[in-house]
Formats: C-alpha cells, structure tokens, sequence
C-alpha cells in the first residue's frame, strides 16, 4: 500500500474530509483531489500536520507499520503529548521528573 492509499484510507476510517485537511495545510481542496485521482503522495512538508491532524504516528502513514515496542495505550500518550500546547506538555514533564525522582529515591532506599 502506497502512503496515497494508506493517507485516504485513514482519511475514510476516522471520517476526516479533504477540506478538513486542506485547511490544516493552506492548501485549496482540488490540491488533495488531484493527489487522490493522480495517485500521487503529498509533499514531505505536508506529512507532519497530515499525521497530526489523522492521529497518527509518521512512521505509520509512510510505512503502515507501528513501532512494536510501544503499547497502544503508550502510542497513545505519545500522541496526546505531541498534541498538547507547551504549557501542558510542561506539566507533563514535571509530573514524570517527580515520579523519576520518587522511584529513584525508592530504588535507594531498597536497593
């Protein structure tokens, strides 16, 4: 499956229009029409607000495959940080340095 296919089949899947990500993009609609009847991939500058505005990770978009490592639910996170402003993402890192911290303190006091 090319990154055109996999691109408009998640685009049907989660019910995201055309316009929807034209206006992610700047672009006109008939721009994303043309790369669906020409079968031809969007350009490597679209591919990031593509996959943030289809929830999806890079690496999937361009090779239908997920990293194995992860759990869906740490996918998930992930992706919910990436979308996060700068104030929340903060937060997020200041709650994980305290609980880095916890467990390092724990791990001396047992270990």
């Amino acid at each position: 499956m090319t990154i055109n296919q996999r691109m408009f089949e998640i685009m049907k899947k989660k019910n995201i229009k055309s316009v929807d990500i034209a206006n992610k993009l700047g672009i006109s609609k008939s721009v994303i029409s043309n790369w669906k009847s020409r079968e031809t991939n969007p350009p490597a500058e679209y591919i990031v607000p593509i996959c943030e505005l289809m929830g999806v990770s890079i690496e999937f978009l361009l090779t239908g495959k997920e990293r194995k490592d992860l759990s869906e639910e740490e996918s998930k996170i992930i992706e919910a940080y990436r979308k996060a402003d700068p104030a929340e993402q903060g937060v997020i890192k200041k709650i994980l340095d305290i609980q880095e911290n916890t467990e390092r303190s724990y791990q001396s006091k047992t270990g």
